[in-house]
């Protein structure tokens, strides 16, 4: 290598470093990036690594370099070379400038380790470092340093491929014994011991040694007293949590397990020396935690007599530390004294603590039993209520701890919570004690459904909440009134009367929130009752709400943000009852259609006055999808109505509220179709289509997405129920265009249903071909879906074939005309990085269908795959009328994104160049003839079908790979 290059290099990596101007400090990244990629580098890297004057930067680039081109450019070498190459680094260790200096020995052992897996001729590596640098105490910490990157790599560099079969038991036990016996050596200093700890970490975590031989008693003596250094304690630390991790498989390793507790049990003395050392503290909680929860079978499994062997004084002692640790956590959860001058940091930290220390209340309770932890808290209440002197505190954390438990409680429990019941009446009406104790009620309602004695005097307690001054107090109530409904509606049906006058009476003092948690609670106890009085309720909660839009509508008053929210606000209670109380079945009587009536009238006044108001629009289209959920088809006579409205509601406002129920319509009355209901669904789809495509072309579709994702929602609802109605349709082939762009957007939803919708199209079932009704042949075949019909075998009616023809036509010349530019969108989509991994196969599925149902024929004087242009108007081709050719777009598509989009690798290339060799094997290029047997097109449909699917999946594989590697370069430079 000539000197000037060298000499350039420097001058790079010198402006990397050290220039000022930003642009400088690039460009020469880039060259180095750039460098790093050629032949040049294994050799330049070598001879600054060696050279005395090469700066410190210059050789940390040169080790880096090396680790860079091992894991990706391993292949510009060969096995001669690798020897030599591995040579050159062992001798680079050696010199004392590397190995004194940390950086550059840690980047050489991880180049030295990296090469080493990739070397199957080197299976002694491992006792080979040893020997080398293991004996002489002077090179003792190269040795270590390279043991310990060795498992990381192979745990944690996934871009290299592992081929070198070196580990073994004999490694693992040398390994082990060899560290092992330098923990044991006289006069090791600390930055030894603590690469001595790391280094038995980082085995342990790759799995490479037993823990068994970590954790003989010598060691553990060792490492445990380690922790009485303040420069070893994290390392131990460390060690001490990976080697209890490995020791998970408790019946494998009782006998060290048993020694790991003896050395924690030891450990007591320093808890209380170091209690105020927050860093040690931590330290000692980690192992501790690390033990609690790996050995939680175990501790489990020696709990289980506790109660039954309460006689044993040893027992007693334990059951007695849990016991007090109830205690402790409810101490733990008292707010503090001075409440308002906290923080709002502080009281979301603070109720992030409560949640957080109640998990360990529910291990409590697993352990003593919920009755033992809830007695606890019962009695502190008791004695709270006796003490002239006590907090509200004391009384709201003992309430606290019982919804805690909740989770622990049996449903069946009847020798505490009874007691807790008859408590409540007692308690102060302090705020924070009444949001307790309502919450304490709402997690035990499940309790009160079995106990249903105490619902009258809960469901008045809970409702005196509204009343409270406190939003805190009143949003308790709401919750607990959802969920006692909820839980406990059977018991309530005879309380329907009252419910009624205390929703009415709340309804104008609560919060829209809290109100509609007040909605949900009643109509849980409407849907458990039965039909008649179900209706007649619903009736008497709805009509109030009906009444109160008939009285905004009589007043004709214009828009207003007031105006606008009070419609939303009774909208939204109409949804949740409709919405929760569901609709019996389909069972519900006739009669129910004046009400249905009524109410369409009103809702059809509101929308032709307050259409415009975007907000209310959306929230009344929910009403109506909860509506027709819950009418079902005695809406069916409204529908065309409906369709009207929703139409001219939607050109007057622009709102995608107004299609996506309209295709809600289309999807729920698929089955109930008749002239009319067709006629309307026909009409409003050309009519919302003539609106939406001039909205398309004259804004960018990034603002419109709403109306694009819900129009593509409004035509897989028309291809999947009406598909006359879409396809034969002036909107159809317009339509397409907003497809096209549709496929371009990153939101995941859009990209689905665009999808799907795409689908749909290209693999209509009208583009299935049958053998007419004149042919020799009794067999029946479909293009992709070739079956033989054994036992009876019979050909399918001439009319739905003529009805196949009629849909089949215009789908057929939609693809001629547009099959390049799906390809193009859905292999530049299904190659990006950006593109959701989720739809991949939605994309392959597509490109399945279009090779099986469309085919180029012979007499369309095609060009052949080495004269392709590309282009859409020479990439199509003719075939009955239409024109296509999957195959020629194909190729035209990646041939002409390979400068774009995709690497110049060989192997892109020779994969393109692979796929038209198979289209050549198969025929598949001289066309199908007027006299091929329809079984005979079916069959080439399915065999390009698994050509074009592996070609897309090796794209995207080779695709991916290239950009894991480019991303993984930039990360190593």
């Amino acid at each position: 290598m000539e000197v000037e290059p060298i000499q350039e290099l420097s001058l790079r990596i010198n402006q990397l470093y050290n220039h000022p101007d930003p642009t400088t400090k690039s460009t020469a990244n880039q060259w180095l990036q750039s460098f790093q990629k050629t032949n040049e580098a294994w050799l330049t890297s070598d001879l600054i690594l060696k050279s005395n004057e090469s700066s410190l930067e210059s050789k940390l680039f040169a080790a880096q370099t090396f680790r860079s081109k091992i894991t990706f450019d391993l292949d510009q070498l060969h096995q001669p070379q690798r020897i030599m190459l591995r040579d050159s680094l062992l001798t680079a260790l050696s010199f004392p400038s590397i190995a004194s200096t940390k950086v550059l020995l840690i980047q050489i052992c991880l180049a030295l380790a990296d090469l080493s897996l990739q070397m199957p001729e080197w299976p002694t590596v491992v006792s080979d470092m040893i020997t080398k640098f293991g004996k002489d105490p002077a090179t003792v910490p190269i040795l270590l340093q390279f043991l310990t990157v060795l498992p990381q790599e192979i745990m944690g560099n996934s871009k290299i491929r592992i081929t070198n079969e070196w580990s073994s038991t004999q490694s693992s036990t040398l390994v082990s014994d060899t560290l092992s016996m330098y923990l044991s050596a006289q006069g090791l200093t600390n930055p030894i011991k603590t690469q001595i700890f790391i280094c038995l970490s980082a085995w342990l975590r790759a799995g490479e040694i037993m823990a068994d031989s970590v954790g003989t008693p010598s060691n553990l003596n060792f490492i445990f007293g380690a922790l009485e250094d303040d420069q070893l304690f994290e390392p131990a630390v460390d060690l001490i949590v990976d080697l209890i991790h490995e020791t998970q498989e408790i019946d494998d390793n009782m006998q060290l397990i048993e020694r790991i507790v003896g050395c924690l049990i030891t450990l007591k003395p320093r808890l209380i020396q170091d209690r105020e050392d927050p860093d040690k503290m931590r330290g000692y909680c980690r192992i501790y935690v690390e033990a609690g929860e790996w050995y939680t079978p175990l501790i489990l499994r020696l709990s289980k007599g506790l109660r039954q062997r309460k006689d044993d004084q040893t027992i007693k002692q334990l059951v007695e530390i849990y016991a007090n640790l109830v205690e402790t956590i409810i101490r733990h959860l008292h707010y503090p004294d001075d409440l308002d001058s906290q923080t709002g940091q502080e009281n979301d930290d603070f109720r992030r603590f409560r949640h957080e220390i109640g998990d360990t209340l529910k291990d409590c309770c697993h352990v003593l039993g919920a009755p033992v932890c809830l007695r606890r808290s019962y009695d502190i209440i008791l004695q709270s209520l006796s003490d002239s002197n006590a907090k509200w505190q004391d009384i709201e954390a003992a309430l606290f701890s019982m919804r805690t438990m909740g989770a622990e409680v049996d449903e069946g429990e009847d020798e505490v919570l009874p007691l807790i019941m008859d408590l409540i009446p007692k308690l102060p009406f302090h705020p924070k004690i009444r949001y307790a104790t309502i919450l304490v009620l709402c997690r035990y309602t499940e309790w009160t459904n079995l106990h249903p004695a105490g619902i009258p005097f809960q469901l008045q307690y809970i409702s005196s909440g509204f009343e409270d001054q406190s939003s805190e107090v009143k949003l308790a109530a709401a919750q607990a009134m959802k969920y006692l409904c909820r839980d406990c509606a059977k018991h309530l049906v005879s309380f329907i009367p009252q419910l009624f006058t205390f929703y009415q009476t709340v309804s104008s003092t609560l919060n829209q929130d809290d109100i509609n948690e007040v909605t949900v609670a009643i109509a849980h106890i409407i849907s458990a009752m039965p039909l008649p009085e179900a209706s007649q309720a619903m009736v008497m909660f709805c009509m109030p709400l009906l009444e109160a839009l008939q009285i905004v509508l009589n007043q004709n008053l214009p828009g207003s943000k007031e105006l606008y929210q009070n419609l939303r606000d009774k909208f939204e209670r109409l949804e949740i009852f409709l919405s929760v109380v569901k609709n019996f079945n389909g069972q519900l009587p006739i009669e129910c259609f004046k009400t249905l009536e009524q109410s369409w009238l009103i809702i059809d006044g509101i929308l032709l006055r307050y259409a415009n108001n975007l907000k209310t629009s959306e929230t009344v289209c929910t009403v109506l999808r909860r509506g027709l959920d819950f009418f079902g088809s005695l809406c069916l006579p409204l529908v065309p109505s409906m369709l009207d409205r929703l139409t001219i509601s939607f050109q007057d406002s622009g709102s995608s509220s107004f299609m996506w129920i309209t295709s809600k319509i289309v999807t729920g009355f698929s089955e109930n179709r008749d002239a009319n209901l067709e006629a309307s669904i026909a009409d409003a789809f050309e009519k919302q289509s003539g609106y939406v495509l001039p909205i398309f072309r004259s804004a960018s579709s990034d603002t419109i997405s709403d109306v694009i994702e819900d129009y593509i929602h409004l035509l897989t609802s028309m291809i999947e129920n009406y598909p006359e109605c879409l396809i034969c349709s002036h909107s159809f082939k317009a339509s397409f265009t907003i497809l096209l762009a549709s496929l371009e957007f990153l939101d995941i939803r859009i990209l689905s249903t665009s999808l799907n919708y795409l689908r749909e199209i290209v693999g209509h079932s009208s583009l299935e071909i049958f053998e007419p009704s004149s042919a020799a042949t009794t067999k029946q075949r479909v293009v992709g879906r070739i079956s033989e019909i054994s036992g009876t075998q019979k050909q399918p009616p001439s009319a739905p074939i003529g009805f196949k023809r009629k849909l089949s036509q215009p789908i057929r010349e939609l693809i001629g005309q547009n099959g390049y530019l799906i390809c193009d969108v859905l292999l530049r989509r299904a190659l990006d990085e950006n593109f959701p991994e989720d739809l991949v196969s939605e994309v392959i599925l597509i490109f399945k269908l279009m090779s099986e149902n469309f085919m180029h024929s012979k007499n369309n004087n095609n060009e052949n795959f080495q004269n392709l242009s590309g282009t859409s108007d020479n990439s199509t081709k003719s075939f009955g009328g239409g024109r296509f050719d999957m195959n020629v777009w194909i190729v035209g598509c990646l041939e002409n994104m390979s400068e774009r989009n995709l690497s110049l690798r060989e192997e892109k290339r020779s994969l393109i160049l692979s796929f038209k060799e198979s289209v050549n094997q198969l025929g598949l290029t001289q066309g199908l003839t007027s006299s091929c047997n329809l079984g005979d097109v079916g069959e080439v449909g399915k065999r390009n079908g698994v050509l074009i699917k592996e070609l897309i999946l090796n794209l995207i594989k080779i695709c991916k790979k290239e950009r894991e590697r480019e991303r993984a370069r930039e990360r190593f430079s």
